[in-house]
């Protein structure tokens, strides 16, 4: 009896051991690849941005490279950012700068003039001269100057010319508008150069 109880001892010690073993190896075994994160096409992207784990070269020759650029920034929307401050600042110190301008160059210029007298009451009517510049003035800020950077003059040339649509930020709030209702500042000079 006792020999039949060391043999089922045995036994039954042979089978845990290997059930043992295979559930350890079938543990150590690799699993199934799972993505961690859900999302369905079309819909934006709501988890933490996923980044590659090592990085990899994509070749290319420069001509490729260089229409890739070409492409993006001609499809791409620029933006730029509207100032009000800026108009602001710059009307405040026309107005209080105009009058005082005005005067040292009647008299620099007509100090001793007597010939030029139609000239002189022409100019010292300054409430219609002030009134013509700050309809001027304000005519070209509320249309609004871009600041164009050197880098894309010649791009905003063609696009002047073209019309092109930039994204115009107001207090956080972008819109698309159309570049050509905007002055440069060598338009708006221009401008007021016409107005003399």
């Amino acid at each position: 009896m006792l020999a039949k109880f060391t043999t089922r001892y045995q036994t039954l010690y042979l089978v845990i051991i290997n059930l043992l073993s295979i559930a350890f190896i079938v543990y150590l075994f690799p699993k199934e690849a799972k993505f961690r994160y859900e999302f369905q096409k079309g819909s934006p992207w709501m988890h933490e941005a996923l980044y590659a784990e090592y990085n990899f070269p994509i070749y290319k020759t420069p001509r490729e490279y260089n229409a890739e650029v070409d492409s993006v920034s001609n499809s791409c929307l620029n933006y730029f950012r509207h100032n009000d401050s800026i108009s602001v600042q710059q009307i405040d110190s026309f107005e209080n700068n105009f009058v005082s301008r005005l005067n040292l160059l009647i008299d620099k210029n007509y100090k001793d003039s007597i010939t030029d007298k139609n000239n002189k009451t022409k100019l010292k009517n300054k409430e219609i001269l002030f009134k013509i510049a700050r309809r001027a003035i304000n005519h070209v800020y509320n249309c609004g100057i871009i600041g164009i950077p050197e880098l894309f003059d010649e791009k905003y040339k063609t696009a002047l010319n073209n019309g092109m649509n930039i994204g115009l930020l107001k207090k956080n709030v972008a819109e698309e508008v159309d570049i050509t209702t905007f002055y440069t500042p060598k338009t708006a000079y221009t401008y007021f150069s016409l107005k003399r």
